[in-house]
């Protein structure tokens, strides 16, 4: 999944693991290819990811690791501009244990928090016991269980964080 030439060094901020910034046109090639590593066949098509692309450039953050694209994050604004969702989080198999997910949640909350969203909301698979520990530790809440959520037999709970009652300072909370 390595790419070349598609990780510039503009809008990005560091840790000691790798790089966040800001997709770019180029990054969808391997977008695609983490999409299929980590969600398998619910992953994004390709076409979808362009057009998320379109939509949201400005609120989804990559993550660069010597070059391989680790990760990213992908925050959905609501049109009523109180709303947001996390599309997606992902870290690719052989980066995980390295803070990644953690630090893309800490990204998607501060850009949240910059737009002036007071509601914050994601879907998890409840096997996932990692991505709900993350999204726990941020201070998502249950709101409910969906049995069917994508119409295919896929159960997911839906959580939400209050950022008007509960603003997110941007301290990593690990």
């Amino acid at each position: 999944m390595t790419t070349t030439g598609a990780y510039k060094s503009t809008n990005r901020s560091t840790n000691e693991y790798a790089s966040l910034r800001r997709v770019l046109f180029e990054d969808l090639r391997a977008l695609e290819s983490l999409e299929k590593e980590v969600f398998l066949d619910l992953a994004y098509s390709r076409p979808y990811l362009r057009s998320l692309y379109d939509m949201f450039r400005t609120t989804w953050y990559v993550a660069d690791h010597d070059g391989d694209l680790a990760g990213y994050a992908l925050v959905g604004l609501a049109s009523n501009k109180t709303d947001a969702w996390l599309q997606a989080l992902a870290v690719g198999n052989r980066h995980q244990r390295q803070g990644l997910g953690s630090k893309l949640m800490d990204k998607a909350l501060i850009t949240m928090m910059e737009a002036g969203v007071t509601d914050a909301y994601l879907t998890v698979d409840p096997r996932n016991e990692a991505a709900s520990r993350i999204y726990e530790r941020f201070e998502f809440t249950l709101v409910r269980e969906e049995d069917d959520y994508y119409g295919n037999g896929e159960m997911r709970y839906v959580m939400h964080r209050s950022l008007e009652d509960n603003p997110y300072d941007g301290a990593d909370p690990s």
